[in-house]
């Protein structure tokens, strides 16, 4: 049983580790134990989390988008040009300011589901 609070951010370490392992090594190669391991938790914690890979990456890409929803959408408005819209979007999805290496990189707003 994990300790009381960490669920958010454990559930984000994994969801980080996931999304830099398919950057890495692409869906092919993802295994519970590679992200365990790039994440610095055991592999019982990838699955107390998450019901398997498939789910794993659901939910990671979930937050990914929802991540790049939020950028996107603290950074436009509608008097936005088209041209400042796709200013923006390389600036945030191509060229962005952060790596997934910081810790703050991924802030999933994604529940955790009880078990």
């Amino acid at each position: 049983m994990p300790k009381v609070g960490m669920g958010p951010i454990r559930k984000n370490q994994v969801i980080n580790a996931t999304l830099e392992c398919i950057s890495e090594s692409g869906f092919e190669r993802l295994t519970l134990e590679s992200v365990a391991k790039k994440a610095g938790i055991s592999k019982g914690v990838v699955s107390y989390y998450f019901k398997g890979k498939e789910d794993l990456i659901l939910q990671s890409f979930r937050a990914f988008l929802d991540h790049y929803n939020k950028k996107v959408a603290e950074t436009l408005s509608k008097e936005t040009s088209a041209l400042k819209m796709l200013e923006a979007m390389i600036d945030i999805v191509v060229f962005p300011k952060t790596t997934p290496m910081e810790p703050d990189y991924l802030e999933s707003d994604l529940e955790c589901q009880d078990k």
